[in-house]
């Protein structure tokens, strides 16, 4: 946790706000990420091609998020 304190110490406010809120925007669609792959898992455990697409898509969405979170980690 210091370490933590410690990077956002150099930080504005405004800018440890918009940190935080990617953060937990990071969490929440692994969050939905989870809740459709179990979803899908329970409804079918079969290999299908649509399944494994929409299981691709909901990772692509968290790769997004966390890719969106470094970049303005980065600019900020």
């Amino acid at each position: 946790m210091p370490v933590i304190i410690s990077i956002f110490i150099f930080f504005e406010n405004t800018e440890v706000y918009v940190l935080i809120l990617l953060w937990f925007f990071i969490i929440i669609v692994e969050l939905i990420n989870t809740a459709i792959e179990k979803t899908i898992d329970s409804i079918s455990k079969d290999e299908n091609i649509i399944i494994k697409k929409i299981k691709d898509i909901s990772s692509a969405a968290v790769f997004l998020s966390v890719m969106i979170f470094l970049f303005s980690f980065i600019y900020f």
